[in-house]
């Protein structure tokens, strides 16, 4: 079932507000339309009603329809706002188009308004979907990076090359000491040649065999030796390929109960 749209009218002629009624009652839109003429009223309703969509004639006595678009846009710029107007002449209506208006209707052509709603309507909707999708995205964001700064070890992601493209907080103390210095330069260009060796053997091995590698060994952390687990996984794309390495490394060296392998 299709909602009622509330409309809001900002027109001071109450026959030019039947008409535009009659007009989308005879294209079959339900809606309720609350007309006001003056900025009063006019901000009163865009609070209180919180319209679907504004509608508003270019000029009136007391209020015009530039100031009622800046106040629109100041309150609900999301709020599509249709100037429909028979004064309005084409040079006023692109500069409308400019400050932010949606589209405009001359009052001799109604039969435009509703195909202009109807696309106005639809912007609004994927506008809205599209921002629902990008604060998902955004919060997906902040907990990973919650969840990376917390884990109580050294995470990190290289590509196919071998390169880092991305490193915890904890992976730069223990593997870079600066942050971003790792950050597309393979373990030879950052560790040690034998300690790099190692990584780059099970590294290739993650990609070459597809599977999850777990180690543990001794590394020399400033001049401490740690015991690591570390586990390494690949991570492919939708067809399969393994195009990243993710690794997780644990600090187990208080862990008497591991022994260490290669």
């Amino acid at each position: 079932m299709t909602p009622t749209l509330r409309i809001l009218y900002l027109e001071d002629n109450a026959r030019d507000v039947e008409l535009v009624r009659a007009s989308l009652e005879t294209e079959s839109i339900e809606c309720v339309i609350m007309d006001v003429d003056t900025r009063e009223g006019f901000l009163a309703a865009l609070s209180g009603l919180a319209p679907d969509v504004i509608f508003s004639d270019y000029t009136l006595p007391a209020y015009n329809g530039l100031a009622a678009l800046k106040d629109a846009m100041q309150i609900a710029p999301d709020t599509p706002f249709i100037f429909v107007s028979g004064t309005i002449g084409e040079e006023n209506a692109i500069e409308t188009l400019k400050r932010g208006a949606t589209d405009y209707v001359v009052k001799r052509n109604l039969s435009r308004l509703t195909p202009v709603l109807h696309r106005a309507i639809a912007e609004k909707t994927e506008q809205r979907l599209r921002r629902q999708a990008e604060e998902l995205i955004r919060q997906k964001e902040q907990r990973f990076s919650a969840f990376m700064s917390n884990l109580p070890g050294v995470a990190f992601i290289k590509d196919k090359d071998r390169r880092y493209v991305f490193l915890n907080d904890a992976a730069d103390i223990y593997i870079c000491h600066e942050p971003l210095d790792c950050l597309g330069k393979r373990d030879e260009e950052i560790l040690l040649s034998e300690l790099a060796e190692r990584m780059r053997r099970s590294d290739e091995e993650v990609l070459q065999d597809k599977h999850i590698v777990h180690i543990v060994e001794e590394i020399t952390v400033t001049s401490t030796p740690h015991r690591w687990f570390t586990t390494k996984f690949p991570i492919t794309d939708k067809y399969g390929t393994a195009n990243w390495i993710g690794g997780v490394g644990i600090d187990i060296t208080d862990q008497a109960h591991w022994t260490a392998t290669k």
